[in-house]
């Protein structure tokens, strides 16, 4: 999980890749984020005391359309008939 943080002291915000929770694990930290709080600093101000935690969403993959017969019947057609076109 991604989180995004913010910083009210100088008002500047990052985001933290989820991979953070790897080294949490590895170091023994806890894993929930009131608890974890006390480990993100501000980058520019090295402040603890004023930061906003909160999870960042990462956007959704594209969705791809089902492939619809009718779709791909025409496709075909168009093409062929393009085709007989230019050879003439």
């Amino acid at each position: 999980m991604d989180l995004r943080l913010w910083c009210f002291g100088c008002a500047r915000g990052s985001t933290v890749e989820g991979s953070i929770w790897r080294r949490f694990e590895a170091r023994g930290w806890p894993l929930d984020l009131r608890a974890a709080r006390c480990h993100f600093r501000c980058k520019e101000c090295r402040s603890t005391e004023n930061i906003l935690i909160v999870p960042a969403s990462r956007p959704l993959p594209p969705v791809e359309e089902p492939i619809s017969w009718e779709r791909e019947v025409m496709r075909f057609f168009f093409q062929s008939r393009r085709a007989a076109k230019k050879r003439r």
